[in-house]
């Protein structure tokens, strides 16, 4: 990848994703978490681009990443409260609603964000 990005790290996020150490998970959970803070940061998108791209890290990892296409305004430290807050006031219902409601190949999504980095 030839963009810079700006990697989110969640203490909480990472607490949660340790016990489902599977990309599928790991890209079907923060999928979900990417599409609740387009929700949130909706005014904001103009000025940004969140995804989910592979981070060599011990092991290549899938995170959330945020890329500015203006570089005015930090939004790391309001994407991880979003994010702590999602995580704390969100049901899990509603992680499932968003499984059931899209249906995507986890699996096809994974292998393509862990063999081409998004």
């Amino acid at each position: 990848m030839s963009k810079g990005y700006q990697i989110i790290m969640v203490e909480e996020l990472d607490k949660i994703l340790k016990f489902y150490p599977t990309w599928e998970f790991y890209v079907s959970f923060l999928s979900w978490i990417v599409s609740e803070l387009d929700a949130e940061l909706k005014t904001e998108l103009d000025n940004i681009n969140i995804e989910i791209i592979n981070v060599a890290y011990i092991s290549p990892i899938p995170m959330i990443a945020v890329q500015y296409k203006l570089k005015n305004k930090d939004f790391g430290p309001i994407i991880e409260q979003l994010v702590s807050k999602l995580l704390r006031e969100k049901p899990v219902a509603e992680f499932l609603a968003y499984m059931e409601k899209y249906k995507n190949d986890w699996s096809a999504i994974a292998n393509r964000i862990l063999r081409e980095g998004k």
